[in-house]
């Protein structure tokens, strides 16, 4: 049971800690928890940052829109998520009734610059729709666009 002046605090390294405010011994383990929280901190970034740079970043399509009726956005996600995942920014969208799109080529420039590359359907859309962009398909599989 915990003291009724205690508090309860939570880190995801340490899990509960209790703290009281009038003991001296609480005040150093208090510190030692914050301490050990920031060294974990600092290690969660650094792990980010070491598993953004060592993924792949994709520009795919994710859909939307109500069952029969599908709409889909272009999205830059990286490419391990599923297709209705997590996305990092909206590149613009596609709607395969009207045989509509819109793509933002300003982003979508930014994005293939810091090394996204689209998916061979992406690809095509890019080549129909898209201003300044064309879409080339090497022999390798990989699809890279040429900006005029």
């Amino acid at each position: 049971m915990l003291p009724p002046r205690a508090l309860l605090s939570w880190h995801s390294c340490q899990g509960p800690m209790r703290s009281s405010r009038s003991s001296p011994c609480d005040k150093a383990a208090k510190c030692d928890f914050y301490t050990s929280a920031l060294r974990c901190m600092r290690n969660s970034r650094r792990y980010a940052h070491q598993q953004w740079a060592c993924s792949m970043l994709a520009i795919r399509l994710r859909r939307c829109g109500a069952r029969g009726r599908p709409a889909y956005q272009v999205v830059v996600v990286d490419s391990r998520r599923k297709r209705n995942g997590v996305f990092l920014c909206r590149v613009g969208y596609y709607n395969p009734r009207l045989k509509s799109a819109q793509i933002d080529t300003g982003r979508l420039r930014l994005w293939t610059e810091r090394g996204a590359a689209p998916t061979r359907t992406v690809a095509r859309l890019l080549h129909r729709h898209a201003p300044g962009c064309t879409a080339a398909a090497r022999n390798s599989g990989s699809v890279c666009l040429h900006w005029q």
